[in-house]
């Protein structure tokens, strides 16, 4: 996986720094987790595991999010 280092100084998984990007557009949007996790067919919770970088998106939702 991709490595960076994010705002903390710390190295970041590409997963991370998808849910980073993710979460700064939603909120940048102005949509709420459970919104977007409609837009996904997912659960708020599913959500935000993605924008922690504790679950990778599938193909699928990533291209939802793409088609936004």
């Amino acid at each position: 996986m991709a490595q960076r280092k994010t705002k903390r100084g710390t190295t970041a998984s590409s997963a991370i720094m998808f849910g980073e990007e993710l979460k700064y557009a939603r909120e940048a949007a102005g949509y709420t987790q459970e919104e977007v996790g409609k837009l996904l067919h997912c659960d708020r919770t599913v959500l935000s595991r993605i924008e922690s970088g504790k679950r990778k998106p599938s193909v699928e939702e990533v291209e939802v999010l793409a088609s936004c």
